[in-house]
């Protein structure tokens, strides 16, 4: 099994081709091993030595000028002087004279009838893995190479076909899935709901209340959705764009096979055959002061702590609410909304004025404690003291996590006087949506 993977070059070509025949990466240490434990001569040694390193279209070591004669050949410089494609094995699987084998013949095959190629089997990790430097300009033509997913796919394609040829094991039916970011790992790893997490909560839901794809569609476009659907017949591709963003989502990319087109129609399938549950009736639930009394409410605190209500998080017996899509996109920012919330309640801060105020004091402090921790620095440099250094390093230590709270304060305030009038106007669309669904719900409830 191999994978593969290929990205531009745009730094110094003579240091990319030295990295990929970097000697200490590309010489077999297993005969330097050998020669301590039989004893061989250095001489007969030698010759036995192998250096895993060979060209396409020109030798290792006149490359550079290769390489770069080519490039000048195009009127138009391009920022990507060279292409680093990389080609790994499973550990045990191979050896290095093999995997070097397959390299030179995927080198040939891929870029061989056109560009000056470096091929190069790096073996100071447990498992084998070819490097490929390859100059983005042809020899032939002074043509760019052109990178794209159709070349990635070939490369895919020709090393997949020459594991097959040297017996060794090939992935199949590759599935994509695409990488999550840092904000939404910590948050599944947090407990926290992310926007993905959401989405697909909404899709089982209307998987589950759905007898056929046209009554899938029409649900989740009533929750705000884009539903589209594009592809071969047989295997159409199934794409939603979330409620205030404007790219579609493949679905089968973020759930897997299951949450594709088909796979979607064979769980809506098995709804025929159970019946519908019992419509419940909604309970409903009287708030003191009720929602018209918040609207009427402006301060900043106000805002913030209606905003986590609307997230679940307060009170704790709300945490089984369902997220406005209206709030959907800030789940994200969920840490710092309420890092924000603690800074207005523990200060006080109700108005954008005192926010104004309460930032301008900080800056202040900020500036003093600056100014005090120079001073003892300074301080350090004439001092000889090993017991007054110590007081002195430690007080430095004590200004310099006050510091940095301090700064992180007057970047909350910064968010809060950016976040809060959006914050503001997405809970009055939450308001005027649920309005007009209490509306429409006591004039169902009339022909029940």
């Amino acid at each position: 099994m191999a994978v593969t993977e290929i990205w531009p070059i745009n730094v110094r070509l003579d240091k990319f081709i030295a990295y990929v025949v970097n000697k200490d990466k590309t010489i077999n240490d297993s005969y330097e091993a050998l020669q301590n434990l039989l004893a061989y001569d250095t001489n007969e040694l030698k010759t036995e030595k192998k250096m895993y390193v060979t060209g396409i279209n020109c030798e290792p070591e006149n490359a550079y000028k290769k390489m770069t004669e080519a490039y000048s050949m195009n009127d138009k410089p391009m920022p990507n002087i060279a292409y680093h494609a990389y080609q790994s094995f499973r550990a045990g699987e191979v050896d290095a004279k093999t995997a070097h084998e397959i390299g030179i013949k995927m080198a040939e095959q891929l870029w061989g009838d056109k560009f000056h190629v470096v091929v190069a089997t790096h073996l100071n990790t447990d498992h084998y893995h070819n490097h490929f430097a390859i100059c983005s300009t042809s020899f032939i033509d002074g043509r760019r190479y052109h990178d794209d997913k159709a070349s990635k796919a070939r490369m895919r394609s020709v090393s997949d076909e020459l594991c097959r040829e040297y017996g060794l094991s090939v992935i199949e039916n590759r599935k994509y899935q695409r990488n999550k970011n840092y904000a939404e790992r910590m948050a599944e790893k947090n407990g926290m709901p992310t926007l993905l997490s959401q989405m697909k909560e909404d899709i089982d839901r209307v998987i589950s209340q759905s007898v056929s794809m046209k009554q899938f569609a029409f649900y989740l476009r009533q929750m705000g959705y884009a539903v589209n659907v594009r592809g071969r017949e047989e295997e159409p591709i199934l794409s939603l764009t979330p409620p205030g963003r404007s790219h579609p989502w493949r679905l089968s990319n973020h759930f897997g096979q299951e949450y594709s087109y088909n796979g979607i129609f064979d769980k809506i399938k098995d709804n025929e055959r159970i019946p519908p549950l019992p419509e419940e009736k909604p309970k409903r639930v009287h708030l003191r002061g009720g929602a018209e009394e918040f609207m009427k409410v402006t301060t900043l605190h106000a805002i913030y702590i209606h905003t986590l209500y609307q997230f679940g998080l307060i009170p704790k017996k709300n945490n089984n609410r369902r997220i406005p899509v209206e709030l959907r996109e800030d789940i994200l920012k969920l840490d710092s909304i309420i890092e924000e919330t603690r800074l207005l309640g523990r200060n006080h801060i109700d108005t954008a004025e005192q926010l104004s105020i309460y930032r301008g004091q900080t800056e202040e402090t900020i500036s003093e404690l600056t100014e005090k921790r120079q001073k003892l620095r300074n301080r350090l440099r004439r001092c000889t003291d090993e017991t007054e250094i110590s007081r002195v390093k430690e007080k430095v230590s004590e200004y310099s996590k006050e510091l940095t709270r301090l700064r992180r304060e007057v970047k909350y305030c910064d968010n809060i006087a950016e976040r809060s009038g959006i914050l503001k106007e997405k809970l009055s669309l939450i308001y005027e949506r649920e309005k007009s669904e209490r509306k429409e719900e006591r004039k169902n409830e009339q022909f029940r």
